[in-house]
């Protein structure tokens, strides 16, 4: 048991690198969205666009594949719709 607890943490320690870079990327996003609030307001409020779209036609598109096995899926497919509406607007 002690075997496999030793082998998991030195191969987390083999990438001990890859937190570090995700840490400085967080700080310099961080950084640049205080220099720049409306830049980074308007790219979080297109990320958020684009989320929104794309969970409005995966969820159409999920309500009209499965409207005969599904009760009510007409209440799927209109969250899909609404979903696509508030992506686009």
């Amino acid at each position: 048991m002690e075997n496999s607890l030793f082998k998991k943490v030195k191969k987390a320690i083999d990438y001990w690198y890859i937190p570090l870079l995700v840490g400085l990327l967080f700080v310099g996003i961080g950084i640049w969205s205080f220099i720049t609030p409306l830049a980074a307001y308007l790219t979080l409020a297109f990320i958020f666009s684009i989320s929104f779209l794309g969970s409005g036609i995966f969820e159409i598109i999920f309500a009209l594949s499965n409207r005969k096995k599904i009760d009510n899926w007409g209440w799927t497919l209109a969250s899909g719709i609404l979903g696509l509406v508030v992506g686009n607007y």
